[in-house]
């Protein structure tokens, strides 16, 4: 192996990250291997696995619960966190397009029909 190809594989993992596909790509490589593994002949590993509990903190402030309820909430706050910065940063000033206001609206209108209990 020479010199001058150890450094693009070096870049390899860090130019994927910086890619805005491969959070997508992440998810869907995700979900794939979740479906697959819930319905394969030991798929009782993978409830047995989201029923992991898991602490966070010490003492009387310690937070103990399973990896699902993890999930569902604790990354949920996460990701509306990120939705609502991405709204703010095209919410629209004094000198912004009306397209920017529909594009903040469309999200806004997103955000809330995707929060239904």
């Amino acid at each position: 192996m020479s010199t001058a190809q150890t450094p693009k594989r070096a870049l390899a993992l860090p130019d994927f990250l910086h890619d805005e596909a491969a959070g997508g790509i992440v998810l869907v490589v995700g979900a794939l291997v979740a479906v697959v593994w819930a319905n394969s002949p030991v798929s009782e590993s993978y409830t047995d696995f989201w029923g992991q509990y898991l602490t966070l903190g010490w003492g009387p402030t310690a937070l103990t619960e399973n990896l699902q309820h993890w999930v569902n909430d604790g990354l949920m706050v996460v990701f509306f966190f990120v939705v609502g910065l991405r709204s703010s940063a095209s919410w629209p000033s004094a000198n912004c397009r009306t397209r920017a206001l529909r594009r903040f609206l469309l999200r806004l209108r997103w955000v809330a029909s995707s929060y239904r209990r």
